[in-house]
């Protein structure tokens, strides 16, 4: 099983930072020229359709993806071209995703990734004719037939694409394309890069987080509450998932930042051969409440926030909101925690306890904050994680 979810890592780390590695970067067909005519299946209607040709589209722009199953950086991309779709619903515009990949391995992955739109598959010749060997690729053809932009799937928003269709002019929308001089090949470097490894099992988890460069490690549950960004107590994992632990970097132009949880949560994927899912369950919960009126001394409003540290028996806080002290309520309860306080400032927090006594926690919690932790059930959302049926 070790072995095998090495080999799960080591791909993932090829496909994501290959998928966007300048290779060849270079359009066959010039900006402006027409689109070359080219053979594919459509999906449609649970059934396979032979492509029309671009001319079946005339007076619509087409909005085109190369991408791959494969492909991490494109997979990350497709709640972004979900969203856009929707947001045209009824326009001029059609988003045709195209792959050279047979319609039954597609298939099989929108169970897992529903993607809204056209799916081309078998699409080879286009991939060849409308390729610069960057994936994901968006190429987007004018109402008229022609190559109109090369651009990445990032570039594309409501507001430029509102424009393109009001206009017909591409000028937006940024063109994404490496030049093939010997200096540009020379400086050429990938736009993302995801490494991960294998790492050991300490019994918790680290994150680090500067500008282009983020990195983790931890055990699955630590790792799917920073990509989800859900509490470890509302984390249920399957026991047929593995207990090894990874370590992930990742490295992106600092404009891309949003890109970084979607690449997080395919890395993890792939690395354990997991899936994951939001759903809502009825749970024991500590509900924190506020009484204004109880004497206590440690609740004190500041100005702005400032230096966190703690250790078991101690923590301290300058301008820690609520939500910034949940780790620690949870650990008292043992349950997931529903804040009903009331309170929305900052403050600056001083709590001392018993070391590993939670009780002794939870009475530190209600004489310094005036804030008690009532047993109760509550339906909350919980992410569950299991094994992926096609891993």
């Amino acid at each position: 099983m070790k072995k095998e979810q090495e080999m799960r890592a080591k791909t993932c780390i090829l496909l994501a930072f290959l998928a966007l590695l300048p290779v060849r970067a270079v359009a066959v067909v010039a900006e402006g020229q027409p689109a070359p005519q080219v053979k594919m299946k459509l999906l449609k209607d649970g059934g396979v359709a032979d492509f029309p040709g671009w001319q079946a589209y005339k007076g619509k722009v087409v909005v085109v993806e190369l991408w791959g199953t494969w492909c991490v950086p494109c997979v990350a991309a497709i709640p972004h071209m979900n969203e856009l779709r929707r947001a045209f619903e009824g326009k001029p515009i059609e988003f045709l995703a195209v792959t050279d990949e047979s319609a039954a391995a597609v298939r099989k992955f929108q169970k897992r990734h529903p993607m809204a739109g056209t799916v081309g598959v078998e699409g080879g010749a286009a991939v060849r004719a409308l390729g610069t060997g960057r994936f994901p690729q968006t190429v987007i053809i004018s109402k008229t037939g022609a190559v109109l932009r090369y651009t990445m799937p990032e570039e594309l928003s409501v507001k430029n694409l509102s424009k393109l269709l009001e206009t017909g002019s591409a000028e937006g929308i940024k063109r994404v394309l490496v030049e093939t001089s010997a200096k540009k090949k020379a400086e050429a470097r990938s736009l993302f890069e995801l490494r991960v490894d294998s790492a050991a099992c300490d019994g918790g988890g680290r994150a680090g987080h500067s500008p282009g460069d983020a990195q983790y490690s931890g055990d699955l549950g630590f790792m799917l509450a920073q990509a989800y960004e859900f509490s470890a107590s509302n984390i249920e994992i399957s026991s047929g998932l593995p207990k090894q632990c990874f370590s992930f970097r990742l490295r992106y132009p600092r404009e891309l930042e949003y890109f970084i949880k979607p690449l997080l949560k395919e890395a993890i994927a792939f690395a354990y051969g997991a899936e994951a899912r939001r759903t809502v369950k009825e749970k024991p919960v500590c509900v924190l409440r506020y009484d204004k009126d109880a004497p206590h001394a440690g609740l004190v409003p500041a100005r702005k926030s400032g230096r966190m540290a703690g250790r078991d028996g101690e923590y301290s806080a300058e301008g820690a909101g609520i939500g910034d002290l949940v780790g620690l309520f949870e650990w008292a309860c043992g349950t997931p925690v529903i804040d009903e306080t009331g309170l929305t400032g900052i403050y600056d927090v001083s709590l001392k306890w018993t070391p590993r006594d939670k009780d002794s926690l939870k009475a530190a919690i209600t004489e310094r904050l005036g804030i008690t932790l009532e047993p109760s059930v509550r339906s909350v959302e919980v992410l569950e994680a299991y094994p992926s049926p096609d891993r």
